[in-house]
């Protein structure tokens, strides 16, 4: 029924200068280009990325905010956010104006919406916005917000193609981050990865035992703290898989940092990461 999320969003009285204080603050990426306001339609939006690949990150972080004028590109929805602001009420200093799914499809949304007899209702298309943009929850009769149709979730559903994202969103498993660094966005296949280091589950022998061992490894580097320190036995186990002569010298390479990677629990006094000494596991 959908694709993605397309924005964590939150209505704030001034978008311009929330948008820059997450860029300021927290790193947020922020560019021009991912403002938003149109003369016709009564909102300021920024797409922010937490991740400058859309591949690696497409939900954006949306703050914004709406003007008080005339919405003559939806007049509509002046008393649907009326409705979404009561419903979380009017003094929450952050709420949201609809959390906006992404479907190939929007069309097929709507003959489900009403095949189940639930409200709905279809934004005009303007030139700012050529492309159908879906709410549930309300009618043009009744264009105030009910929250029993959707759970709470004010959905709003708008179609994949204008977005004009990478086909790399759809990849399995999804691309993870190029040289991540401390704090960076972690996707599920690193986060799993890192579990596994915790838990000591050097996991199924893989057909590509070198790949493994040294990606691995690279993570046990990049992320290891002497707070909450990974078990070693799982990159012995993952070198003791890799048993081919090209195996030799990456192993090698990563004995430098850890020490023997044998079996034999030898370690080094501390752990090289690169950053600093660490105190070993």
């Amino acid at each position: 029924m959908y694709e993605l999320l397309l924005s964590a969003d939150f209505m704030v009285p001034d978008p311009d200068a929330m948008a820059e204080s997450l860029h300021q603050r927290l790193g947020i990426h922020k560019h021009p280009n991912w403002r938003q306001a149109f003369p016709n339609h009564t909102y300021i939006a920024w797409f922010l990325r937490v991740h400058k690949a859309m591949a690696v990150a497409p939900t954006r972080l949306e703050p914004q905010g709406h003007l008080d004028k005339p919405n003559l590109g939806d007049p509509l929805f002046p008393a649907h956010l009326e409705g979404l602001s009561a419903f979380q009420g009017h003094e929450r200093p952050l709420k949201t104006h609809s959390t906006v799914l992404v479907a190939k499809d929007v069309m097929e949304v709507a003959d489900r919406l009403a095949r189940k007899r639930l409200p709905f209702r279809v934004a005009r298309v303007t030139p700012e916005m050529p492309f159908d943009r879906l709410w549930v929850g309300v009618t043009p009769e009744r264009p105030h917000y009910e929250p029993s149709v959707d759970g709470g979730l004010c959905l709003e559903f708008i179609p994949f193609a204008p977005l004009q994202m990478p086909k790399e969103v759809y990849d399995t498993p999804p691309p993870e981050p190029r040289d991540a660094k401390p704090g960076d966005l972690l996707r599920e296949p690193m986060l799993n990865s890192l579990v596994r280091l915790h838990a000591g589950d050097a996991g199924e022998p893989s057909d590509r035992p070198l790949m493994l061992a040294s990606q691995i490894t690279e993570r046990f580097l990049n992320f290891y703290h002497h707070a909450v320190p990974f078990d070693r036995r799982v990159i012995e186990a993952l070198w003791s898989q890799c048993t081919f002569e090209e195996c030799e010298q990456p192993r090698r390479s990563a004995e430098e940092y850890l020490g023997p990677l044998d079996g034999s629990g030898r370690r080094p006094r501390r752990i090289d990461t690169g950053r600093g000494a660490r105190p070993t596991p």
